[in-house]
């Protein structure tokens, strides 16, 4: 892969739910492959969410998963950002914090 114009990293924990959706919807934008990619931070997920990750990424040469060893507790924030920001080839980074994605998740923000 050349070097991307964009890193997207996405913090994630037990997302196996909708992370495919958000996944996809990165995807849909109409970037070519080789200006952006895609980084992954699995905190810890007891659920099926390494697995959906990794079958994304195999269908996806610009999508990198990272696994913390420990569950950092901090929401998609902090240590889970800087892990994806450490992997990024390039210094523009987008962070979606999931949670407020209106594709992941709809009924964020509560009325």
């Amino acid at each position: 892969m050349t070097h991307p114009l964009l890193s997207i990293i996405i913090p994630v924990y037990n997302g196996e739910g909708f992370i495919t959706k958000c996944i996809d919807s990165i995807y849909n934008q109409g970037l070519a492959p080789d200006e952006f990619e895609v980084i992954c931070v699995d905190d810890c997920s007891t659920d099926a969410t390494p697995r959906v990750l990794h079958e994304l990424a195999a269908l996806r040469p610009n999508l990198t998963v990272l696994r913390h060893n420990v569950n950092k507790r901090q929401g998609g924030g902090g240590e889970t950002q800087v892990s994806g920001r450490r992997k990024a080839a390039t210094s523009s980074t987008l962070t979606a914090t999931t949670i407020s994605c209106p594709v992941c998740c709809p009924s964020w923000p509560p009325n």
